[in-house]
């Protein structure tokens, strides 16, 4: 045989070879036949879907995906690396906690995925109620939120024929790796005693029911109130100062008063809180939860026992006298000062202490300056 003809044989023989081994992705199969299908990443913002396929491709879509990519994948043995032309390189670990679930850990950190069907990432996402947001210096604040409520009831009827919805809360913070606005819609369910909340954002709206009974009140909040941006504004222009942090939005009834339907808005550190009524826009300048007025009644009752304690301590004397220093006078009065304790200036430091984490300065100030008025008195106990 000629030798030019013998090495193209030898040459076709090995490569018939090659061909009957099995695909060598990191040492066998190209990709672990659990992580074949398609997931959807578990987060807060827009669907973003991995397509993983057997021979070793994948692709990256939805509409959540800031970069829509696709390339080859391997995995192994609870390691996987892939390469893109408009991606790069990427790799980490994966594991299952079950057979529909992946932890997969990459250069963009951890990351949850669920695995789906293929037509749920062909096909769009349904429309439905979402958050609405304006700009509020360099932050975004939820606004129309009256109509984001009507439309989140429709949705949480389908859950509970007769879910009322008793409160709104509201927060700016972080989300998953996000920091933005969040809303909560707490649902009650006359007929059970059940509830159903729900958990908005700029990108998902999602429920989730409680089957055991709530106490999240039970008075229904009305379809049209104060929208928050309003009562925001409200709020600044008497005094409050810095970025919102949270806001709450319920109907009470402070000491079995009538019903009032209240945003209360706090800035945190930045410049405490007020509050607003949401039916008139007004500012309301007293305690609507009752929380102070019920605080201050517990500690005069720890008052009382206190000094209910220290008389009954004190040792008798004989011939009207008393050689262990106890006074026999009543403990009550401006003067009193059994067993060292100043209660005039104690009560003054809890009127200082209610005053400054309701958000009021200028109470606080009166209060800690000795100039208590009589709205003060009613409101922190000076």
């Amino acid at each position: 045989m000629p030798r030019k003809l013998y090495k193209t044989r030898t040459a076709l023989i090995l490569l018939a070879a090659i061909a009957a081994l099995p695909l060598q992705g990191c040492g066998g199969r190209r990709v672990d036949k659990e992580m074949a299908g398609t997931w959807s990443l578990h987060w807060p913002g827009r669907p973003v879907y991995w397509t993983i396929r057997k021979n070793g491709t994948y692709e990256i879509s939805g509409p959540g995906a800031a970069v829509k990519h696709d390339g080859t994948l391997r995995s192994r043995k609870g390691k996987w690396s892939l390469k893109s032309k408009t991606w790069g390189e990427d790799g980490g670990t994966y594991t299952f906690p079950n057979t529909d679930t992946m932890l997969c850990v990459g250069k963009l950190g951890p990351g949850t995925w669920t695995r789906v069907s293929d037509r749920t990432a062909a096909s769009p996402a349904k429309k439905g109620p979402r958050l609405s947001t304006e700009q509020d210096g360099p932050r975004e604040l939820a606004k129309d939120l009256p109509e984001f409520m009507h439309a989140v009831t429709q949705q949480a009827r389908t859950l509970k024929h007769d879910a009322i919805p008793v409160s709104i809360e509201y927060k700016y913070g972080k989300t998953w790796s996000y920091t933005e606005p969040e809303v909560k819609i707490s649902y009650y369910s006359p007929s059970e005693g059940t509830g159903v909340l729900y958990t908005a954002t700029t990108q998902t709206v999602e429920p989730y029911v409680f089957d055991q009974a709530v106490n999240w009140g039970e008075d229904a909040l009305p379809p049209v109130f104060v929208d928050l941006p309003a009562a925001l504004r409200i709020a600044r222009e008497n005094g409050l100062n810095g970025p919102l942090e949270k806001a709450g939005l319920r109907i009470w009834r402070p000491g079995g008063a009538d019903p009032i339907l209240a945003w209360m808005l706090s800035t945190g550190t930045h410049g405490g809180g007020r509050t607003i009524n949401a039916a008139t826009g007004e500012l309301i300048d007293f305690d609507v939860t009752g929380y102070v007025e019920a605080y201050n009644a517990q500690w005069a009752r720890a008052s009382q026992g206190l000094r209910a304690l220290l008389r009954s301590s004190r040792p008798r004397s004989s011939g009207g006298s008393s050689s262990s220093g106890w006074s026999s006078s009543s403990s009550s009065g401006s003067g009193d000062s059994s067993g060292g304790f100043d209660y005039n200036a104690y009560n003054q430091k809890v009127a200082e202490e209610n005053a400054y984490w309701s958000g009021d300065s200028g109470a606080y100030d009166r209060i800690k300056n000795g100039e208590c008025n009589s709205s003060d008195a009613s409101r922190f106990g000076c």
